[in-house]
């Protein structure tokens, strides 16, 4: 048994998946502490794995068929790299996760480039942020797509995110040559790593800069729809606390934001909401939004209540939870649904029904 155990570890590669369980290995000791995505990443519970024969250990955890899951061996506070998988991702953070599919599982394959299909132009531009927002100066990169006809607006924040880890581009160009969205053009403002929770939790800096400075520039440099003439206006795209200013800018200017794309946003702090909900209760709602959430993250149960808040409030919601953790793999692999839905040629079409 420990010899099958460790053959197949070495031959197929670690967790070992069947069904609806992951089977994880480790040979050698001392034996390291597991956690993850279906831990919430809490080192203060990880899970310990259990001897299967000398010198070897394993643990099987019961998980949703059509998940994806990253996780890391610990020991002593310290990763250590799963000898029985080569498979790892960036966690934002200077490290690196493992990673796994379960079977039922994918990878979008809209996420990675295709033959043939043309490549939207990146322009970058240093915006001056004379003292509204952190630094002395901002990265802003556009994206001009391939369409000749003038194209609608999606201001993406945490911009070299998405455009590194969510790919968000490579998404655009493919969904533009399918034909499955309007022609989208991209704002991706970029992040100070010092200052993004101050500058993502509900601010009227933010907003100020983005009004004053993104869309100027957007609209001198791209060739874009009016905002009057589209259904729902310009768009806003963030994740976790960019989730949350995303939403919030579109209650702050509603006459420039009516699409809104929230992926795992940040609705609370711990055990305290945010202004957020002080806007959803005594405003009207936008007029679509998107929200996707993954089933194993803290913030999934403020998610849920904001889109029972919103569709109270008449928005056209169309809301998504999928398995997987708070990260971007998970946001980019239902990244080309949301954009097909809230960027459709025709964009005046009703919320899924859940």
């Amino acid at each position: 048994m420990t010899t099958a155990l460790l053959e197949q570890a070495r031959d197929g590669g670690t967790p070992l998946v069947e069904a609806d369980q992951a089977t994880f290995v480790w040979s050698g000791a001392p034996v390291p502490q597991l956690v993850g995505d279906f831990n919430e990443w809490d080192l203060n519970r990880p899970f310990r794995l259990q001897r299967s024969g000398d010198d070897l250990w394993s643990l099987t955890l019961s998980l949703p068929a059509d998940a994806y899951i990253e996780y890391a061996f610990v020991r002593d506070g310290q990763r250590l790299t799963d000898p029985f998988n080569g498979r790892s991702v960036s966690n934002g953070l200077g490290q690196r996760n493992h990673y796994f599919y379960m079977l039922e599982a994918a990878p979008s394959p809209l996420a990675h480039r295709r033959p043939k299909v043309a490549r939207g132009a990146i322009s970058r531009h240093y915006l001056p942020t004379e003292g509204i927002i952190a630094g002395r100066q901002r990265l802003v990169a556009l994206y001009r797509p391939v369409a000749a006809a003038p194209a609608a607006l999606l201001v993406v924040l945490d911009g070299q995110d998405y455009a590194a880890r969510g790919r968000i581009t490579a998404i655009v160009d493919n969904l533009t040559a399918l034909g499955t969205i309007t022609p989208l053009a991209l704002a991706l403002v970029y992040h100070h790593r010092q200052a993004r929770m101050a500058e993502y939790i509900c601010s009227d800096a933010t907003l100020l800069f983005i009004r004053e400075r993104v869309l100027p520039l957007a609209q001198h440099e791209l060739f874009l729809a009016p905002p009057e003439t589209l259904s729902g206006h310009y768009g806003l795209l963030g994740a976790s606390a960019g989730g949350l200013q995303a939403l919030y800018l579109s209650y702050r200017a509603p006459e420039l934001f009516g699409r809104v794309l929230c992926q795992a946003a940040m609705f609370s702090m711990g055990e305290h909401d945010v202004a957020i909900y002080e806007w959803a209760h005594s405003h009207p709602a936008p007029g679509q939004v998107w929200l996707d959430v993954d089933r194993h993250d803290s913030f999934l149960e403020t998610n849920r209540r904001m889109r029972r808040l919103l569709k109270e409030r008449g928005a056209s919601v169309h809301y998504h939870e999928y398995a997987a953790g708070h990260n971007y793999t998970a946001w980019r692999n239902q990244l080309p649904d949301a954009l097909a839905t809230m960027f459709a040629p025709q964009v005046d079409r009703p919320p899924d029904r859940d």
